[in-house]
């Protein structure tokens, strides 16, 4: 929930599904002038620099009418509220950088 509502309050990303269980589908809300492709191409990119960074793992899904979305599970013994602070803060910051080059 409280990843969820991060999600939300921020204004470069929208929610793209409803969450169910520990599942929040988001991605980041298209530039200016973007079309649909673009703004698929642009978290493309976007998942693709977080996984690399070794940081957390998400996985995506093509959504029916939605198009690209990333997918952020929180549901391992051992997760702390502080792990999933921390892996929005590295989103958030991945996500400045994925916008200014798309």
């Amino acid at each position: 929930q409280d990843f969820e509502r991060w999600v939300r309050g921020d204004s470069r990303f929208e929610v793209a599904a409803p969450r169910t269980m520990n599942l929040v589908c988001f991605r980041l809300r298209s530039l200016p002038g973007q079309n649909d492709a673009q703004r698929d191409a642009m978290n493309q990119r976007f998942l693709s620099g977080l996984n690399e960074s070794g940081r957390l793992y998400l996985s995506h899904a093509v959504l029916p009418g939605v198009g690209f979305t990333l997918r952020m599970s929180i549901g391992a013994v051992r997760t702390k509220p502080e792990h999933v602070r921390g892996a929005w803060e590295w989103i958030r910051e991945e996500a400045a950088r994925a916008t200014l080059i798309s």
